[in-house]
This record gives structure tokens, C-alpha cells and sequence, in this order.
């Protein structure tokens, strides 16, 4: 790493604790996909008693967003994130000791609100703390914690489950977030040395209507990238089975590879993002055109080949993921300027997860008979869907070019 790129001490450290903690909480978050089976099992109950579990998660997570991501303008990172893991962790105990569903259902929905108490206060934190390329660096170090996240939650629960059963799959992980949450309680500190060469100033956003409008359509648009995405994390795993006519150990080895094409999205977009010289909105506009490309042959080759017509849909996916940290990370970090980098974050992943929760409902209807699913019918909604949002980001990356000489103009004014 060149010098002028390389971080302080401090900086190293707060990106690792960070990395640390998100991937931590993903592993209390991810495993019970591992352990509804034995659930199912143990409390005799359904698939559809089953699904309440997640959903009253999501919805709740979703809020939390929304609400955490305001206070953590306000509250302290150190604080909240240690809440959040600390919170999360005796959440998950609870439920390796539950006695029956409806114990599993309260405590898991309480969980989503814990669990949203991290990302928009450690985006707030990237703000403070970096500045170009280190920016752009620590923020894809904290989005690749989904793809550690995923791979250490189903390799780790898989494995728990197996030899321990599904109890220890939340029981583990809790003792983990107990054990982290106390050393980042005690290790984690803001210091002066970290924060970027420039102090970021600004006018408040409040007095910036056009701005606010701006934000209004990247809400829209957030949650048009969570229809899409959630569809496909919903429904990429049973389509490899269904569709690929893949064996079960090709089956098997697919759904390991996800991740990693998932990371390698996040990366081509760290790419692109350099190569554009941080230009943002054009990077969304680049990775979007590719991803409705890529979705156009996909569905052309359907009634073709359907194993080159799964691969195709894999590498969609990771063209999504490379949407993600632009969404979640980039365009939030874009509000820095009004020192509402978190409120902006929150704002933002709860539009996703409403967008998500839409998508669920309605990619159910479009699949139809279970045992019939109509995953052409499915694809074409995810075109139809990406073809909305590229006329959505060809109009903003226009936008924002407008709106920022517009902004910087009338700043100039007001000072």
C-alpha cells in the first residue's frame, strides 16, 4: 500500500474491530437458516409458522434502520454498537433455551432491533475517520463482512448443527457476540489521529430542499434494489436445485461458490468506483447497465441451456452485490458534508428492506404452483425490474451532476 493511502495505527484499528463486529453479528443473524429444520423438528410446527420467525425479524430490522440510523447522528458508535452485539448475543441465548415457538418468534423479532443498531452508526464512523481513497478503502473492508458473514454463519451453523444440534447453533454464536462486545466496549476509542486531513463542513441539509428531493428518489430507488435483490437471495439457492440439473454435490458446491462471486462483485465495484475517479452515481449507473444485460441473456437462454441460464443468474447475483456497498455505504457517505452520514444510512437500508419486503409476497405469486415453479415467469420480473431502475440511475447519475454545481452555488450564497 502506497503511503499516502496507508493507515494510521488508529484507523487499522477501528476498520478491524469494525469487520470483526459486523461479521459477528451476521453469524447471530444467518444461523437460523441452519436451524429451522430442527426446529420444525422440536416444536412440531410448520413451514408457514416457520416463515413468521423471519418475517417479523425483517420488519423489525427494517424500522430499526430507520430509527437507529437518526439516533446515531447523535449517540455515541462505541455505545451503540456494543448494545446492538451485546443485545443480539443474549437474544440468541434465549432462543438456544426456548421452549417453544412462540418464545423463538418474540425473541428473534427482538433481535432485528438490536441488529440494527450497527451499520448506520459505523458508516457515520467511516465519515469521521477517512477521507478519499482511505474512504473508499474502509468502506469495502466493512462490506466484504457479508461475504465472511455468510460463509463463517452457514459453514459454522452447518457444522454445529450436525454434532451438537440446533440449540448450540444459537448458543455459540452467542457466546461470541458476548465475548466481542466486551472487547470492543473496552478497545474501541476515537481519537483525533484518525479523523481525515480536511475537516468535512457544511451547511445543514435542512436548508438544501432540492437536496432533500434527491434524497426522496434515492429512497424510490432503494427500494426498486430491494425487490431485486431479495428476490434473487430468496430464490437463487432453489432455482440452482430446480433448474441447473446439477447433481447433489454440484448442487452442493454452487451454493459455496455464491459467496464468492458475491465477493468478487463487491470488488469489481472497489474497481470501477477507483476507475471513475469516485464518481458514485456513475458507478451505480455502470454495474446496473451490466447487471440488465447479463439478466436480458439469462432469460434469452432459458428454453436453451438451463445450465448456462443458472450460471448466468449467479453471476447476477454477484452483480448485485456489487450494487450493495454503493447503496448502503457509498451514496450515504455522499451525504457526509451535512453530518447525517448514519440518519441517510438508515434511511436508506430501510427502504431496501421494505422494497425486500414487497418482493417477497410478490415473487411468490409469480412463481406460482410449487410444484410447478415458473422461473421464466420469475426472470422476467427481475428484467422488467432492472430495466426501471437503469432509466432510475441514468437519471440520477444526470441529477447529481446538476445538483451538486447548483448546491455548491447556493452555499457560496449563503456563506
Amino acid at each position: 500500500m502506497d503511503d499516502h493511502v496507508r493507515f494510521s495505527p488508529e484507523q487499522k484499528k477501528i476498520t478491524i474491530l469494525c469487520v470483526i463486529a459486523y461479521s459477528v453479528l451476521y453469524f447471530m443473524r444467518l444461523n437460523i437458516s441452519l436451524a429451522l429444520s430442527g426446529m420444525e423438528e422440536t416444536f412440531s410446527v410448520s413451514p408457514e409458522e416457520l416463515g413468521i420467525v423471519s418475517s417479523v425479524f425483517f420488519w423489525l430490522y427494517a424500522f430499526g434502520q430507520l430509527i437507529f440510523g437518526f439516533l446515531g447522528d447523535r449517540l455515541p458508535v462505541r455505545y451503540m454498537v456494543f448494545t446492538g452485539l451485546l443485545g443480539s448475543a443474549i437474544l440468541n441465548l434465549g432462543i438456544s433455551i426456548a421452549p417453544n415457538i412462540s418464545w423463538v418468534i418474540v425473541l428473534w423479532a427482538i433481535n432485528g432491533v438490536f441488529q440494527s443498531m450497527l451499520w448506520s452508526p459505523m458508516m457515520k464512523c467511516v465519515s469521521k475517520h477517512f477521507s478519499g481513497t482511505k474512504m473508499v478503502i474502509a468502506t469495502f473492508c466493512l462490506s466484504i463482512t457479508q461475504v465472511i458473514g455468510y460463509i463463517a454463519a452457514w459453514a459454522g451453523s452447518y457444522l454445529i448443527d450436525n454434532f451438537l444440534g440446533w440449540r448450540y447453533v444459537f448458543a455459540i454464536p452467542s457466546a461470541l457476540g458476548i465475548l466481542f462486545s466486551i472487547i470492543w466496549v473496552f478497545t474501541f476509542r476515537y481519537s483525533s489521529k484518525t479523523g481525515p486531513v480536511e475537516k468535512k463542513t457544511g451547511s445543514s441539509l435542512m436548508r438544501q430542499p432540492i437536496l432533500i428531493t434527491f434524497l426522496g428518489v434515492i429512497a424510490v430507488f432503494s427500494i426498486l434494489f430491494g425487490l431485486i435483490k431479495s428476490s434473487l437471495d430468496t430464490w437463487l439457492p432453489t432455482m440452482i436445485s430446480d433448474v441447473g440439473s446439477l447433481p447433489e454435490s454440484g448442487i452442493i458446491i454452487t451454493l459455496i461458490l455464491i459467496p464468492l462471486v458475491n465477493f468478487g462483485g463487491i470488488m469489481l465495484s472497489k474497481s470501477v468506483v477507483k476507475k471513475v475517479k469516485g464518481d458514485i452515481y456513475k458507478t451505480v449507473f455502470m454495474v446496473w447497465g451490466c447487471a440488465l444485460a447479463i439478466s436480458g441473456a439469462a432469460l434469452f437462454l432459458f428454453n436453451f441451456n438451463s445450465v448456462v441460464f443458472v450460471v448466468l443468474i449467479a453471476i447476477l447475483f454477484g452483480f448485485v452485490y456489487a450494487l450493495t456497498p454503493l447503496f448502503t455505504s457509498f451514496i450515504p457517505l455522499d451525504f457526509a458534508k451535512w453530518d447525517c452520514v448514519s440518519t441517510v444510512t438508515g434511511f436508506v437500508d430501510f427502504a431496501i428492506y421494505v422494497g425486500a419486503g414487497i418482493t417477497g409476497i410478490v415473487s411468490g405469486l409469480i412463481l406460482g404452483d410449487s410444484s410447478n415453479k415458473n422461473w421464466s415467469a420469475l426472470s422476467s420480473y427481475w428484467l422488467v425490474l432492472l430495466a426501471i431502475g437503469f432509466v432510475f440511475a441514468i437519471g440520477m447519475y444526470l441529477w447529481h451532476r446538476q445538483l451538486r454545481r447548483k448546491i455548491n452555488k447556493e452555499e457560496s450564497e449563503w456563506d
